[in-house]
């Protein structure tokens, strides 16, 4: 895969997303969390004036922090508290010292630490010719050990240190680095059907233990902030560089590291009659009513997407948002991806990044137009000169292909090989 394009956008997405990220405060939470000093697993938490007080919060900074409502997502609150002062959370032992405690303190290292340690146990493990992969060592399996190693040691990290702190930092670096990992993977041609089921369950995984599924919540957050551009949330800086990625990676986010996408893809594959909308029109056109629904809801401070219940989900708050999830969750089980397809915001401007994107999985020459491929795509996008905006990277087409190589994940020049 060429990557010069990836070279090319990468430059210009940090620097826009950095013009865009002016430290201010903004008056109200896009999450709609009240009297919130510090939501740890939030993608929106910006704290430019250092005072431990979310600057989307309308709390003085010289006040004491106050008892704390975390929103489910859908209007319902779940647990109170008060937030700790930063002192009383230091262990005071001075016996504690050492360089393990030293780990236990910084979790970004600790998770550095154990990235590498699983990363090269990984290596090891494919080089011994066990995983059926290629044993060679080259960028496509240092890719794809470095992307399980990514989620394994995120997990872990958060479940040794319980530092709430690492909640959005890890979200935005799973979101960025997996996203671009997993391109990786599936241009060397190691995205196997094993392996992608492994991923679904990591990433499905790291979004209940992180309860930060990345997406498409953050829509609200993203889109008040351009309207008045006054601040934006380092995680909102990252989304902007995750939408221009959409051009180089096609939907490899969608497909493999949004834990929202990946639990319905999971539930697609539990056997059920599946149905198959015939009208491909109909799922885009109710999605942008959608987006225009949630854009308008930002100008009477109504976020739309936090009542699907997502967060409510995978945080396990039982509150009717996680019921209204939860119907989502086993209507996906015979319609696929309902969520993503018919009321994800990011998805209809992930689809028209997709569509004139640089990669997406086309035919090649060796191509026979057996027309399998057709008959397995859940969206129906599988011909020989679709755009494939809709294409969530399944995998179903190269498994039930019986030409080896007459599908890859590629330049999207090569969807008129067949012309």
């Amino acid at each position: 895969m060429n990557l010069s394009p990836l070279r090319r956008i990468l430059p210009a997405g940090i620097a826009g997303s950095a013009v865009i990220a002016t430290p201010a405060c903004a008056a109200v939470c896009p999450k709609g969390i009240g009297n919130c000093p510090y939501p740890g697993r939030c993608m929106l938490f910006s704290d430019a004036d250092g005072d431990r007080l979310c600057d989307f919060n309308l709390t003085d900074s010289g006040t004491t922090a106050p008892d704390v409502t975390v929103s489910a997502g859908d209007g319902g609150s779940s647990v109170a508290g008060t937030i700790p002062d930063a002192a009383s959370s230091v262990p005071a032992d001075p016996g504690l010292a050492g360089s393990t405690d030293f780990l236990f303190m910084s979790p970004l290292l600790l998770w550095a630490v154990l990235f590498l340690v699983i990363n090269t146990g990984l290596l090891w493990f494919i080089h011994s010719g066990r995983t059926g992969l290629p044993r060679e060592l080259n960028i496509g399996t240092i890719a794809l050990s470095s992307l399980f190693s990514l989620a394994i040691s995120g997990i872990a990290v958060f479940l040794m240190t319980c530092d709430l702190s690492l909640g959005s930092t890890g979200a935005v670096v799973y979101m960025l680095a997996g996203t671009v990992l997993a391109t990786v993977v599936w241009s060397r041609g190691l995205m196997t059907k094993k392996t992608a089921l492994a991923l679904l369950g990591l990433t499905t995984a790291f979004g209940f233990v992180f309860a930060a599924p990345i997406m498409p919540v953050y829509f609200y957050g993203l889109a008040a902030a351009l309207t008045d551009i006054r601040t934006i949330a380092p995680g909102m800086a990252a989304i902007v560089i995750l939408i221009l990625l959409t051009f180089v990676t096609g939907r490899t986010f969608c497909g493999h590291i949004c834990p929202v996408g990946t639990i319905q893809e999971l539930a697609s594959r539990l056997p059920g009659k599946k149905y198959l909308i015939q009208n491909r029109t109909a799922p885009q056109a109710i999605r942008l009513v959608v987006l225009a629904g949630v854009i308008t809801g930002i100008f009477y401070s109504v976020n739309l997407p936090a009542y699907t219940g997502v967060e409510a989900f995978f945080s396990f708050a039982l509150t009717t948002g996680f019921l209204v999830f939860a119907a989502i969750l086993i209507a996906s089980v015979f319609v696929y991806r309902p969520f993503c397809r018919f009321l994800c915001p990011f998805g209809a401007v992930f689809a028209a990044g997709t569509a004139v994107g640089k990669t997406c999985i086309a035919r090649t020459d060796a191509c026979i137009g057996c027309r399998k491929c057709e008959k397995v795509c859940p969206t129906g996008e599988a011909g020989p000169h679709e755009r494939k905006p809709e294409c969530y990277l399944c995998g179903r087409c190269i498994d039930v292909c019986p030409v080896e190589g007459a599908l890859a994940f590629t330049d999207p020049v090569s969807r008129d090989i067949r012309k």
